[in-house]
């Protein structure tokens, strides 16, 4: 069984990958992609003003904490 796949990166190119190597690069486009999307959904978040200051969420922490000794 041949384990290769054609890629076709672009004309004139191509490469023989193999199937590992596929899905490593397809595994790797896939989580960049994620990550764009979830850095999109935080700057759409911060244009459409959900966000909390820094004193707020201290203030959440510790009303969420209190009672521990975590200073």
């Amino acid at each position: 069984m041949n384990n290769t796949i054609e890629y076709k990166g672009g004309f004139p190119m191509s490469k023989t990958i193999s199937q590992s190597e596929y899905i490593r690069n397809y595994d790797d486009l896939t989580a960049r992609l994620e990550l764009y999307d979830e850095l999109k959904k935080g700057l759409d978040d911060i244009e459409a003003g959900r966000v909390h200051s820094e004193e707020e969420v201290n203030a959440m922490l510790d009303a969420m904490f209190e009672g521990y000794n975590l200073k």
